[in-house]
């Protein structure tokens, strides 16, 4: 049979195979065939093909990474869009807007972002115009108006304001109500 193992005869390698020379021969002494079958050409075709896979899968690589990134920067890009203009916006720039590109759902995410940015911006011009209402009608009361947050302190102080207590706006805005209770009267407000 031929042995799956090289022999090696000087510095060439053979793969090796014994037969006998007659069919009924059962004796291993006598007549055999020994036939040699040089190793080179099949070991230059296997570093071949070995070669040919290695840069096949080296190329493969590549081309996967490459996908990879491509795929990535698609999908990351439109999100960094979003993120980008979410900071203009906060930033108070109203007009803002997001591109709609990429996948459907980055598209429909980009289209809510701008719906909700029309919708924070018509209520924001709402809001200017209420205050500017609000402002104008507490500016010509004759009554002294103050307002104050939960803590107590004074947010709102018109000019009637001023003109009873003697404290332009800045000289309280951020201050204690109680600064403006007499001292004798505090326990009693507390």
């Amino acid at each position: 049979g031929v042995s799956p193992e090289l022999r090696a005869i000087g510095e060439r390698e053979f793969i090796e195979g014994i037969f006998p020379l007659f069919r009924d021969q059962r004796s291993t002494e006598v007549g055999h065939l020994v036939l040699l079958q040089d190793w080179a050409p099949t070991q230059a075709l296997l570093d071949e093909l070995r070669n040919a896979l290695l840069m096949a899968g080296a190329a493969g690589f590549a081309l996967a990474l490459a996908g990879g990134l491509v795929f990535s920067r698609r999908t990351s890009q439109p999100l960094m869009d979003m993120a980008a203009a979410a900071r203009d916006i906060a930033g108070g720039d109203w007009d803002r807007t997001v591109p709609a590109r990429g996948s459907a759902e980055a598209t429909t995410m980009a289209m809510a972002f701008n719906d909700m940015t029309r919708g924070l911006r018509d209520q924001a011009e709402r809001l200017r115009a209420s205050y500017q209402r609000f402002s104008t009608v507490t500016q010509s009361a004759r009554d002294a108006i103050v307002s104050t947050d939960q803590a107590g302190r004074i947010t709102f102080w018109n000019r009637s304001a001023e003109a009873t207590f003697g404290y332009s706006e800045n000289e309280v805005l951020d201050k204690p109500v109680t600064m403006l209770i007499a001292e004798s009267d505090r326990v009693a407000y507390a």
